[in-house]
């Protein structure tokens, strides 16, 4: 049985179908996958007309990996979640700390709201030099 289409986002490299010309739409998980991406990866100030938006992670990627890092990015990974995506139900935050490689590999899990699947979204938080 296929899931039915509960959410649509465009795609944000506003990409089109070369038969119909129109926008390429994002549905369900890549929707709410895509979200979550722009709001953990926008900085706090980086928005014109909404200042408080962001999470801040670019603050934590140049102080020393301990467990209050981990435990920061935690925090405000939740709190951009819980403010601005009403459509995800968060169940955990995972941050682990690779001192050697100089990054934090973050695992999010959650579930979508009307969907049944846990979802995981999996990325790197790494210092660029």
């Amino acid at each position: 049985m296929a899931t039915k289409v509960k959410y649509k986002d465009l795609d944000f490299n506003f990409d089109f179908l070369p038969t119909t010309k129109n926008l390429v739409v994002r549905k369900n998980e890549e929707a709410i996958k895509q979200s979550l991406m722009n709001l953990i990866f926008t900085n706090v100030y980086e928005r014109k007309f909404n200042s408080t938006l962001g999470a801040g992670l670019e603050d934590y990627l140049f102080e020393n990996f301990d467990f209050l890092t981990e435990i920061n990015i935690d925090r405000a990974i939740r709190q951009i979640i819980a403010a601005y995506e009403p459509r995800v139900s968060l169940v955990d935050v995972i941050v682990y700390t690779n001192i050697d490689e100089n990054e934090l590999n973050v695992t999010l899990e959650y579930f979508i709201v009307g969907l049944t699947e846990l979802q995981k979204f999996d990325f790197i938080l790494e210092r660029v030099r």
